[in-house]
């Protein structure tokens, strides 16, 4: 994808500067120039991941759960929206502390319920968010792990997207909502 964009890019930039010897006006090229910037903006904006560009970090999928800071109608048919990440943190923070409730309370749970084998590589998943996150496979949560949680939300983030997450924004997820605290053992 990567390649394609700056193939692209080049492609542009040509067609740019040959319409602008053959054009006179300035006012043309100004144009011009801003619709090339207008479209290349597009090309890196579709090289976001999904998740980044929905402002939905893990991907939630839509479903009968209504969120704090979810677009409705949203454009994605597949995939949740919110007004920022932060409120998209915080719909996975909430979900997860729903998760803590079913018992899935150990990233191997956690990630086998959130990632199922029929869809991802969960094995995988679940190495790179130990990996990522120092929290061990098989460590039970409680609803007092924040710290733990915002760790762990922060890989699967990154699993998710391909990039590291922006830990601000994690936190900012984090401290929207109130099913998980950071008081306990972390």
């Amino acid at each position: 994808m990567k390649r394609r964009i700056k193939r692209l890019n080049k492609i542009l930039l040509t067609v740019a500067g040959t319409l602008a010897v053959q054009t006179a006006g300035d006012s043309e090229i100004r144009t011009l120039k801003f619709e090339i910037q207008e479209i290349q903006n597009e090309l890196i904006c579709s090289d976001m991941a999904r998740g980044l560009n929905n402002n939905n970090p893990l991907n939630i999928r839509h479903n009968g759960d209504v969120f704090q800071g979810e677009i409705k109608p949203g454009t994605d048919r597949a995939f949740k929206q919110f007004c920022d990440s932060a409120h998209g943190y915080r719909a996975a923070f909430v979900t997860l502390g729903t998760y803590l409730g079913r018992g899935w309370n150990t990233v191997d749970r956690i990630i086998s319920r959130w990632a199922p084998p029929s869809e991802n590589d969960t094995g995988g998943y679940i190495s790179a968010v130990e990996k990522w996150s120092g929290v061990k496979r098989d460590e039970v949560l409680t609803a007092r792990s924040g710290k733990k949680y915002v760790k762990i939300v922060a890989a699967m983030a990154r699993v998710e997207n391909g990039r590291p997450a922006v830990m601000a924004d994690v936190e900012a997820g984090f401290a929207l909502q109130s099913k998980i605290t950071k008081t306990g053992d972390d």
